[in-house]
């Protein structure tokens, strides 16, 4: 649904879904957590939200193009020949951003988890950012000519690289005070790994975009072939780093 809404241009749609949702998410966590409810209310919680999001959009792509039941072979093998070229790079994507906890348990057990994962979610925040370009691009992509496509890429990637690094630079001087504020000096510790991290940020920020110009463009061999490196560079770097 998200996807049918940026095609449309109906970028804001999608940004008031995602607000929906974790406005919902932080309620409902908030009722459990005043119940001393425990993980699976929060799981269901979670699942609420996420049909509450889906609902929303629903009813937003409804409201600008009309919604209807019906089945149309050609278009089906069309949308699953396509589709499914993307669909290996997003399960190599997925993989590749959580096979660093994987490696993260190995090398350090469960104690390393618990500070990997202060660190990584804190480096996380800064990836917001890139959505900022992601979502307008793939939204322009399905109007625009591809030489205008590249051209509102260079120019996304432009504006996004002094974002990221003003933002990087400034959560690097602050973490400190950050982790002890959100997690108390029980999670010291994740300060040094949450400032390397932070190296990562302008990498994986432009590399998103990129990899939006690419979906918009239509390679999907490119798509599949960065993310299966990404992957191995993983899969072979985390064990080193230890």
């Amino acid at each position: 649904l998200a996807t049918d809404l940026l095609g449309v241009g109906n970028v804001q749609a999608v940004n008031w879904g995602r607000v929906v949702n974790q406005g919902m998410f932080f309620v409902l966590v908030g009722v459990c957590w005043i119940q001393r409810a425990g993980v699976v209310a929060v799981v269901w919680a979670m699942l609420a939200a996420g049909l509450i999001e889906v609902i929303f959009l629903g009813v937003a792509l409804h409201h600008r193009v009309p919604l209807r039941v019906a089945c149309h072979l050609p278009t089906m093998r069309q949308l699953l020949g396509q589709g499914s070229r993307f669909a290996v790079g997003n399960w190599l994507d997925f993989f590749s951003r959580r096979l660093d906890i994987l490696l993260a348990s190995f090398v350090g057990g469960v104690g390393g988890v618990g500070i990997y994962a202060v660190a990584a979610g804190l480096r996380d925040m800064t990836l917001i950012l890139p959505q900022m370009f992601v979502r307008p691009l793939l939204s322009a992509s399905a109007r625009l000519k591809p030489e205008e496509v590249m051209a509102l890429m260079r120019f996304s990637l432009r504006q996004a690289r002094w974002l990221l690094l003003a933002v990087s630079v400034g959560l690097w001087m602050v973490m400190p005070w950050i982790v002890r504020a959100i997690y108390s000096n029980a999670f010291a510790e994740a300060v040094l790994p949450a400032r390397w991290l932070l190296l990562s940020t302008l990498a994986i920020g432009l590399s998103d975009i990129i990899i939006a110009g690419c979906i918009g463009l239509g390679k999907a061999r490119l798509v599949v072939l960065t993310k299966a490196v990404v992957c191995a560079c993983v899969i072979i770097l985390g064990p080193l780093s230890s």
